[in-house]
């Protein structure tokens, strides 16, 4: 018998035969990774060198030392009497004393009537200068040079609108506002008055040696007196000045200086300052400047 079987040859198979295959790492690759391990040793290596160094350092802040304009004292001047602050006398409170009954009633309409519009506005410039024998400090050691005293040689012009704008331009240059005499051994002073509540200190009258300007008359002499009655402090029947500190005293005597040039201090009869606007402070300026005669 004979074997049934296909005629037909076997299906050959679809699938490729697997060539054998092998990965390895290029010279490039080799070169290139030992590169980047080589600099991140190097960045670790440095940033714990400079840890080092950093630790053992002494880092000491330098401050930079202030600069003080000292005038020689006037010729045959001492600083006894200059230095000390005096209780006023009466002619420099008459303008507080109490008017009599009959005044007083007479005034109280025209008081009322003013009253808000004083507080609102303000003259659009008005004049400080020093008053009394405070003369502020030490001007200088020994000298006998001719010269005008600040207190005497200084004047000062703000302009300003509104009590808060004047309160701003005391307080940029840290003035405070105080009220002096009234038979009390000790100054009540008020700063910081912008605030709705200025701040207030007492000191004693025969510790203060700071130069001090008063106004002689005009709105904001009514201003200083409302500041200080805003920070609660007592006004009545005391005299109302402005102290300095030393480094607006400083300020003020580089600019005149600056602005005096080859002039020197004995030709200087008078220096009238101004205040402008100095960024978000304000700053003085030389408004006006008088020679001597024989100077």
């Amino acid at each position: 018998m004979k074997q049934i079987g296909s005629d037909k040859p076997a299906a050959a198979s679809k699938q490729p035969a697997i060539e054998n295959a092998s990965l390895n790492v290029s010279a490039f690759d080799k070169t290139a990774s030992l590169l980047v391990a080589s600099l991140l040793l190097v960045g670790i290596a440095v940033a714990m060198l400079l840890v080092m160094w950093a630790s053992s350092q002494v880092f000491v802040s330098q401050e930079d030392v202030a600069i003080e304009f000292i005038e020689p004292l006037a010729a045959g001047s001492t600083t006894g009497d200059m230095d000390d602050l005096e209780e006023p006398g009466e002619e420099e409170v008459e303008d507080l004393t109490e008017p009599e009954i009959e005044e007083t009633l007479d005034a109280v309409t025209d008081a009322i009537s003013s009253q808000q519009a004083t507080l609102e506005s303000f003259e659009g410039e008005a004049r400080s200068s020093s008053k009394g024998k405070g003369g502020g400090g030490r001007l200088g050691e020994g000298g006998t040079a001719d010269i005008i005293p600040r207190w005497q040689r200084w004047e000062i012009l703000f302009s300003t609108s509104t009590q808060a704008v004047y309160a701003e331009q005391l307080d940029s240059f840290g003035i405070e506002l105080a009220a002096v005499g009234g038979g009390s051994p000790t100054i009540d002073y008020a700063f910081n008055l912008s605030k709705r509540r200025p701040d207030t200190r007492q000191g004693p009258a025969d510790g203060e040696d700071r130069i001090y300007f008063a106004w002689r008359k005009g709105k904001l002499k009514l201003a200083d007196q409302k500041l200080l009655q805003k920070a609660g402090v007592v006004v009545k029947g005391k005299v109302h000045v402005q102290f300095y500190p030393a480094n607006t005293v400083n300020l003020l005597a580089g600019i005149e200086r600056k602005y005096a040039g080859d002039i020197p201090l004995e030709g200087i009869a008078k220096t009238v300052f101004g205040v402008q606007p100095d960024g978000d402070r304000y700053t003085f300026f030389v408004m006006e400047q008088r020679r001597r005669r024989g100077h």
